[in-house]
């Protein structure tokens, strides 16, 4: 099926496999430690075929991604007239790309940018940006292909393409302002800080989600504590004590002072 680009959507051609056992299980919940592990967000994949689409005629091509977890590129059954956009682990990316280079296989792949040039490929698509991966690696990325005639495209904008999708996807947390009665660690951390330290000895109930939140179904993260009168004035002070400490205030001289007492005379 093709997509709005008219371009064939990636398929998985994956070989056959047995039933998940007790060990594909586990592995799922591994942690992610190498580049190998970096999977690739979908907007930054999409921004990507976007890019070639628009380089260089990809139209009617079956688009495939052999690389998913556990897969094997070499086995895998390529089909007539697709081209392999996809992220490849960086440990093996030499031999891959001489696997595709020996079998005419189109390829354009994710590359490590500082060991780029040692990748025996036939073009080098370099970009001067991160790509923050879904396991949280930020690492710097470029390309290797087998599609253009030029051999090493420094594309400032494939650059600004990625950049700006990944300033456009970038998580933004909401910001709660707690009433007064409502003592967070959050709140307690601004204070000591400064280097103020907080007791609070009592007139306090633990409290999860407020009344105003049930309907938005939202709650406190962490918890947090309503607390008395006298216990929210206590607060009020040190916090107003812990701003105060923030800046050193500069004082006016009397002779300043004498200054701005002439200044408001002549202003009458």
């Amino acid at each position: 099926m093709e997509n709005l680009f008219g371009i064939e959507e990636p398929i998985n051609r994956r070989p056959q496999q047995k039933s998940k056992d007790y060990n594909s299980f586990v592995d799922k919940f591994k942690a992610k430690l190498t580049t190998d592990d970096c999977y690739t967000p979908p907007y930054i994949y999409n921004s990507i075929v976007e890019w070639v689409s628009k380089n260089t005629d990809i139209k009617g091509m079956e688009i495939v991604r052999p690389f998913y977890p556990g897969g094997d590129y070499i086995n895998y059954d390529y089909p007539d007239n697709c081209i392999v956009i996809d992220n490849p682990p960086f440990s093996i990316i030499t031999p891959i790309v001489r696997f595709y280079n020996e079998r005419g296989i189109r390829y354009f792949l994710f590359a490590p940018h500082l060991t780029l040039f040692q990748i025996p490929a036939k073009n080098y698509v370099i970009t001067s940006s991160h790509i923050i991966y879904e396991n949280g690696a930020k690492i710097k990325t470029s390309f290797v292909s087998n599609l253009f005639h030029i051999k090493i495209w420094g594309s400032a904008e494939l650059t600004k393409l990625i950049k700006q999708v990944s300033k456009d996807n970038t998580l933004k947390l909401p910001k709660y302002i707690y009433p007064d009665e409502i003592i967070t660690v959050t709140r307690i951390a601004k204070i000591i800080d400064k280097g103020i330290s907080v007791k609070i000895d009592g007139g306090v109930q633990s409290v999860k989600t407020l009344d105003s939140q049930r309907k938005f179904k939202k709650q406190i993260f962490g918890g947090a504590f309503l607390l008395n009168k006298q216990a929210v004035e206590y607060l009020k002070k040190v916090e107003a004590e812990a701003k105060t400490e923030t800046a050193f205030r500069w004082e006016i001289s009397e002779r300043e002072q004498q200054i701005v007492s002439n200044l408001e005379t002549n202003n009458q």
